[in-house]
């Protein structure tokens, strides 16, 4: 694994690059301060990872993980579609 540090002072955060990276949940729990965590994906890349990342970090460190899922493509990416996040992030 390679390791990448973008510094931009107190919002400073690492870009870690290799393989079987999600399968490694201490990586992302590490930079988690809650119990509860978002996962934001599109229907296409979920359906390959999604699974993955949420039993680990399920499993890892007792994290509720609740996900919302876009359609695939740039045509989803407008205000109306952003609003389905947000009431995703309130409902908790």
């Amino acid at each position: 694994m390679k390791q990448l540090h973008v510094e931009l002072g107190a919002r400073s955060y690492p870009i870690y690059i290799g393989q079987g990276l999600l399968q490694n949940a201490q990586l992302i729990v590490a930079h988690l301060t809650g119990r509860e965590a978002m996962l934001v994906s599109n229907d296409l890349v979920a359906s390959h990872y999604l699974g993955v990342v949420q039993s680990g970090l399920s499993v890892e460190k007792e994290i509720k993980v609740g996900h919302h899922l876009f359609p695939d493509g740039e045509s989803y990416k407008r205000l109306d579609t952003l609003d389905g996040l947000y009431g995703a992030l309130l409902e908790g």
